[in-house]
């Protein structure tokens, strides 16, 4: 009977949430990369139109995540701003 040893079990680590500007980056990187492909897939002697297709819609996705991060990210700058405001003391005009 032999001993074999078993590996041991490594834990996978959690990656740290992200925000708002990493998701945006990343979404903008998607979408750049996407319009390449979508260019030289139209620009190919032998275009796959269904591939065309599923460029056009993933494109579509990635606008409109793109969209909500940039609405996001400006209704945080707005918050800020709001919590600052509502820090300092009201002065009342003379």
């Amino acid at each position: 009977m032999s001993h074999e040893k078993k590996p041991a079990r490594t834990r996978l680590r959690r990656r740290k949430a992200g925000d708002v500007q990493q998701l945006k980056a990343l979404v903008w990187h998607t979408l750049t990369t996407l319009e390449i492909e979508l260019r030289s897939e139209s620009d190919a002697p032998e275009t796959d139109r269904a591939q065309l297709c599923r460029l056009a819609h993933a494109i579509s996705q990635a606008s409109q995540v793109y969209l909500r991060c940039l609405e996001t990210s400006e209704l945080e700058k707005r918050l800020q701003v709001l919590e600052k405001v509502g820090t300092q003391p009201l002065t009342w005009a003379a």
